[in-house]
């Protein structure tokens, strides 16, 4: 009979098997948070091009340019670029955050209710859609801010 040293150094694993195990372990970690992080990304963001033909309502960003959405913005500040539904159609709008209630003229004021934002474009050179004819726009329409364009 084998003393009870021998047996538990056979039995016990070497400290090479435990490594091993551990860096499959992790490795399978990697895996799940790697994919976990790009359906987030994915579901949370797009790329969105906007057409080469016509022009930009906003002066910043050119026909063709590539831009970075938040497809699911929790807040829309003075000064971001957003893109909004017209109304009853489902197509998306560009226009920058110009205005809260509190910095609209009174009579503009009167018609915006708590939340909503004054959207315009600044390319006087194009037909623009934005808060001057459709008024002030709803937060629940805002359907992405751009984060990046080049």
């Amino acid at each position: 009979m084998l003393p009870i040293s021998w047996v538990q150094i056979v039995s016990a694993p070497t400290r090479l098997q435990v490594a091993r195990r551990l860096v499959g372990r992790l490795r399978v970690a990697v895996w799940i948070g790697t994919l976990l992080a790009l359906g987030f990304l994915f579901l949370r963001f797009d790329l969105v091009r906007l057409p080469e033909a016509g022009q930009s309502p906003v002066l910043e960003i050119s026909p063709g340019d590539l831009m970075w959405v938040d497809l699911r913005p929790r807040e829309a500040e003075l000064g971001d670029l957003v893109f909004f539904e017209e109304g009853s159609t489902e197509r998306w709008l560009l226009g920058r955050v110009v205005a809260a209630p509190s910095d609209l003229p009174e009579n503009a004021a009167r018609q915006i209710e708590r939340g909503d934002l004054w959207i315009e474009g600044d390319n006087p050179g194009v037909e623009l859609r934005d808060s001057r004819v459709l008024g002030p726009i709803e937060r629940t329409r805002i359907s992405g801010r751009v984060l990046l364009h080049w």
